[in-house]
């Protein structure tokens, strides 16, 4: 991962940076040469965005650099724009493949000289830094050639050395088991995002499950964990493949590297925010359509009886319940409860005392949540002891309350406590139990 680590020191000839110093030194060694950049950025890909910029070891382009030690290829770019060779082209397909290749990595001075404020730039700052082009051919590596073909062809150059099975562009595989392809490019599933996504644990990206007889187009839902997150992160998997091998599930695999917790979903789900919207469901049109009214009653009981199973026959919340992790099945028209992923996020929190202040995430819980907040936290301010007025949570009751919301927001398409673009109003609606919109149900044939 990429931390931030206070306690690196730094070499006093490099040029002058930003205090923030990174996992791996400003100036590469051989042994993160070979793997800079090698690998998507797992958080880009579950997050949309990477805080660190620059500054990541990790790649932010839809073709990771081929680590040089495993692939044998020079510094020289290919002369075609879409290579057939692929990864076994001897020559860079990438300017960070050419930039950052040992044959050219530190071999010219850098014109912005002590002025860069590139972090992992390329080029040499100081004497000290440029290395002596000649030296640093390795065995295996392949010398330029200036009367050899640009491209030149496999048969030309002997049989090609095994190497890794590699993601096609814009492609990850999570986990070394390569069986599950996520896309790394930025679009969101809207099926399964709208409302509530706040909840349910990070990005929704298409996907595919790989397996001997061919591929199954599906959809992924990454949510970024950090090392601290492990316990909790662990825990929450645990629960969820127990869940998924005693009751009726929509998951279809999940995954976990160092950063990132994968869940795939099958392609045709839609999540209630969709469906909801879909159908137009407001008190004002409803309460004259019975058949409509009976199949959204329908719809919920089936909610209610998954969340029910889940917590008799397992012994386990799910602490996420929303219009986005809570799924209708086209095939079957029946609902049904989504992963409880989101379940680290609020773990997370109660781990920290629940200090959050993002009210977009807040607003689907209940007052017993509002009030540990509005307080800072149930610690002792500075220790991780607890308060000593901080009451238990019960978890069964914060799903009961946010079924209660669903089946507000399956009535109206609403959040019962206030417009879903207020989230700060909302949670203050919670804390004083003020139903905004309860005046929506006042006719309805209930």
């Amino acid at each position: 991962e990429d931390i931030a680590l206070s306690s690196v020191s730094r070499n006093a000839t490099q040029r002058p940076l930003d205090k923030t110093t990174m996992a791996l030194s400003s100036l590469l060694n051989d042994k993160s040469l070979a793997r800079f950049r090698t690998k998507p950025c797992e958080r880009l890909v579950a997050k949309g965005h990477c805080s660190f910029g620059d500054r990541c070891q990790y790649s932010h382009a839809s073709l990771p650099r081929r680590n040089p030690k495993k692939y044998i290829y020079s510094s020289e770019l290919c002369g075609f724009s879409k290579c057939h060779q692929g990864d076994l082209c001897q020559f860079a397909h990438t300017q960070e493949e050419q930039l950052y290749h040992p044959e050219f990595y530190k071999t010219k001075f850098c014109e912005m000289s002590t002025n860069c404020r590139e972090y992992y730039c390329p080029y040499a700052h100081t004497s000290q830094e440029k290395k002596n082009k000649a030296e640093l051919l390795t065995p295996g590596a392949v010398p330029k050639n200036a009367d050899a073909p640009r491209n030149a062809g496999a048969e030309e150059a002997g049989p090609p050395p095994p190497v890794p099975v590699a993601a096609p562009e814009g492609g990850w595989f999570v986990g070394d088991q390569k069986d599950l392809l996520v896309s790394s490019k930025g679009e969101v599933v809207k099926n399964f995002y709208g409302l509530g996504h706040s909840i349910t644990g990070g990005y929704v990206r298409r996907a595919q499950i790989l397996e001997s007889g061919g591929s199954t187009f599906c959809v992924a839902r990454l949510l970024s964990t950090s090392r601290g997150d492990a316990t909790v992160a662990n825990q929450v998997i645990k629960d969820i493949r127990r869940w998924i091998a005693h009751c009726h599930s929509s998951v279809q695999m999940i995954r976990r590297t160092v950063a990132t917790t994968v869940v795939a979903l099958p392609a045709d789900l839609r999540c209630l925010d969709v469906v909801v919207k879909g159908l137009g469901s407001s008190s004002a049109g409803l309460q004259y359509h019975w058949g409509t009214t009976s199949l959204l009653a329908k719809w919920f009981q089936q909610i209610t009886s998954d969340v029910a199973n889940l917590h008799s026959t397992l012994r386990i919340s799910h602490l996420s319940l929303g219009p986005c992790s809570v799924f209708l099945d086209p095939g079957t028209n029946e609902m049904q409860m989504g992963d409880f992923l989101g379940k680290v996020q609020f773990q997370r929190n109660a781990r920290s005392g629940f200090s959050t202040k993002d009210d977009e995430w807040a607003m689907w819980y209940p007052a017993e949540v509002q009030k540990r907040i509005a307080q800072e936290g149930n610690l002792v301010p500075g220790s991780s002891k607890k308060r000593e007025d901080a009451e238990i949570m019960d978890e069964y009751a914060v799903d009961a309350w946010q079924l209660g919301v669903l089946a507000f927001f399956l009535l109206t398409g609403e959040h019962p406590f206030g417009a879903s673009n207020q989230p700060t109003v909302v949670c203050g609606n919670i804390t004083t139990h003020r139903v905004a919109h309860w005046n929506q149900l006042e006719d309805f044939p209930l």
